[in-house]
C-alpha cells in the first residue's frame, strides 16, 4: 500500500505509473519542485485520470522550510512535462485537506502498512511530521528518492536536487525518521538502460504504457539526441525499490546528515560511514541494483 509525494516531473510520471499498475495507492500528494506547485498539482491530476481516478490527490507545499527554491524546469519543461500530450482522462481534482494533513492521516488509518514513496523534496513529510510526531512510527517504510552520497551532486556540485530544493525538511526526515530507504542520485546512475530496453517499457498498450509512450515522444521531439545514448531514470527506479525491496542486491545502514546552511555544503548529504553519530537513526542505502528486475518493473 503506497502514498507517492511528487512533483510532477517526467520521470516522477513514470513512477507513478509503476506505482498505480502495481499496486494498491491510497493518495498522491504534491509539493514544489521540479515546477511550481500549482502545475505539479495539475499534472498530478491529468495523469491519474489516466492511471487511477479514484486516487485523491491532495496539494502540499508551496515552498521550502528552509534554502533557495528550486525549479528543474530546464529539464523538465515549463509545464513539466516537456508538452507531452497525455491521454484524455476522467476530470480529477486536488482535495481541500493539505497534504502534510493527510499523510499524517493515512498513516495512522493504514499504521503499520503504508509505504510512502517521496519522489521530490521532503517538505510535506517534514511537516507531517511535525503534525504527528509518531508518523514514523505508523508507516511501514518510507521510500526516499534524494541525496548525493558520494557528493556527486546534480544540482550543485555536492546536491541532489531533491534534497538541495528544501536541506532543512530532508535533515528533519532523515534526521528523525527511522525505516527510511535513501535512493540516492548516484545508485540511480548505476542502472541504465539501452534504447532498446527502454522501448519495450511502454509496448503493452496499458494506461501507464500509453502515458509513458506520450512522454517519451515529448522527450524525443524535445532532445533528438538523446534518442541513441543508454538512459537512467530516477524517481521510477526509486519507485522500483519500494515495489520490490528485493531488486536492492547490495546496501549499507548508516546516518546521514544534511547540509542546512547556505553555501556550497548546503544540500549536501553526508553518510557517515564512521558511525561517529549514534544520535541520529540509521538509514538504508541502497548501493547495488538487480538491473534485470528493475527493468521488468519500469515496464509497463
Amino acid at each position: 500500500m503506497l502514498l507517492v509525494d511528487t512533483d510532477p516531473g517526467l520521470d516522477d510520471a513514470h513512477a507513478l505509473a509503476m506505482a498505480c499498475a502495481r499496486q494498491t495507492v491510497v493518495g498522491v500528494t504534491t509539493v514544489a519542485g521540479n515546477v511550481d506547485l500549482p502545475i505539479a498539482t495539475e499534472n498530478a491530476c491529468r495523469l491519474l485520470g489516466v492511471l487511477a481516478p479514484e486516487v485523491p490527490v491532495f496539494r502540499g507545499a508551496a515552498a521550502p522550510l528552509g534554502g533557495e527554491r528550486l525549479r528543474a524546469t530546464h529539464i523538465h519543461g515549463e509545464d513539466g512535462l516537456l508538452g507531452a500530450t497525455i491521454p484524455d482522462g476522467a476530470q480529477v481534482s486536488p482535495a481541500d485537506e493539505p497534504a502534510a494533513v493527510a499523510i499524517a492521516r493515512l498513516a495512522r488509518e493504514h499504521r503499520g502498512k503504508l509505504t510512502v514513496v517521496a519522489l521530490g523534496p521532503l517538505t510535506n513529510i517534514a511537516l507531517a511530521l511535525r503534525l504527528d510526531p509518531d508518523l514514523a512510527g505508523n508507516l511501514a517504510s518510507i521510500v526516499v528518492m534524494g541525496g548525493a552520497i558520494r557528493a556527486e551532486g546534480n544540482a550543485s556540485p555536492v546536491g541532489e536536487f531533491n534534497v538541495t530544493a528544501d536541506p532543512v525538511a530532508a535533515d528533519i526526515v532523515l534526521g528523525e525518521m527511522a525505516a527510511v530507504t535513501l535512493v540516492a542520485w548516484e545508485t540511480t546512475r548505476t542502472a541504465p538502460f539501452t534504447p532498446e530496453e527502454w522501448a519495450v517499457m511502454a509496448k503493452s498498450g496499458t494506461p501507464g504504457a500509453r502515458v509513458l509512450a506520450a512522454l517519451d515522444d515529448a522527450r524525443v521531439r524535445a532532445r533528438p539526441d538523446s534518442v541513441e545514448r543508454p538512459r537512467s531514470t530516477a524517481d521510477p527506479i526509486a519507485m522500483a525499490v519500494a515495489l520490490d525491496p528485493a531488486c536492492v542486491r547490495r546496501s549499507a545502514r548508516h546516518a546521514v546528515l544534511v547540509g542546512t546552511a547556505p553555501g556550497l555544503a548546503a544540500g549536501l548529504t553526508a553518510v557517515d560511514w564512521t558511525g561517529s553519530r549514534p544520535d541520529r537513526p540509521d538509514v538504508h542505502i541502497p548501493l547495488e541494483l538487480d538491473r534485470d528486475r528493475v527493468h521488468e518493473l519500469l515496464t509497463l
